[in-house]
């Protein structure tokens, strides 16, 4: 109940409406990124924060614009989706909560109280601009 409380909280905060959202469980939304490249949007600044390619239900590939591709292992930890990036500055697992409203998803990072919010605002069947990314 405090961990909802605080979501709310937050979300309100940062101006992101909480009312219709639903979180959802990480096999569900596997299920649908699976076989696509999701763009992320920040939804405070607006800046586009990357794309991810979800190649299998354990392995993604993050592209940030002007960076190279790291590579990422899926996890389920807990009803998060938890992602350990080889040569990423922070230590790993980094966990999301994923939400949809409607037809939009979001993601909202698990880790302490000011949880980053990214929208998905794009998903696509094409790759990620990777040259050494593995097809499955």
């Amino acid at each position: 109940m405090l961990r909802a409380s605080l979501l709310t909280a937050l979300l309100a905060i940062t101006g992101w409406q909480a009312d219709a959202q639903t979180r959802m469980a990480p096999d569900d939304f596997l299920d649908i990124a699976v076989g696509h490249t999701l763009t992320f949007q920040h939804i405070a600044s607006g800046k586009i924060v990357g794309t991810e390619q979800f190649i299998n239900r354990t392995l993604t590939v993050w592209k940030q614009s002007g960076r190279t591709c790291i590579y990422g292992k899926i996890t389920i930890d807990d009803g998060k989706i938890c992602f350990d990036y080889e040569s990423l500055d922070h230590p790993p697992p980094n966990c999301w909560w994923v939400f949809q409203d409607n037809d939009k998803f979001y993601v909202r990072k698990a880790e302490g109280m000011g949880g980053e919010i990214q929208e998905i605002i794009k998903m696509s069947t094409a790759r990620v601009d990777c040259p050494q990314a593995p097809i499955s």
